[in-house]
């Protein structure tokens, strides 16, 4: 290729540069887009993690207080049994069991 030549062909050569450019800065867009979703959908992702955990935590509190509420039924039941009975010795035995287990 000659000087000439080579003179001749810088515009086309500017115009495909340009072309690459533009083409550079709209990937370049693009993938500071993606970046932003994906720093979005981390924040939800950690911000679900920690509702989940939250949810979870406070279904085991349920849980617990759901036994207890049970335990407490059953006590009122055997309770309310020897009463009706008029059980005495039993009621008493009871009240102690009942007592140590608090």
């Amino acid at each position: 290729m000659t000087m000439l030549s080579a003179i001749k062909a810088l515009p086309g050569l500017y115009g495909r540069l340009s072309a690459l450019q533009e083409r550079d800065d709209e990937q370049m867009r693009r993938m500071n887009e993606m970046q932003h979703r994906l720093d979005r959908m981390r924040h939800r992702l950690h911000t679900q993690t920690q509702h989940i955990a939250t949810l979870e935590r406070d279904l085991q509190e349920q849980r617990a207080l759901s036994m207890r509420v049970a335990q407490l039924v059953d006590i009122v039941q055997e309770l309310l049994i020897p009463v009706v009975n008029r059980d005495e010795d039993r009621l008493k035995e009871l009240l102690d069991i009942y007592a140590k287990s608090l």
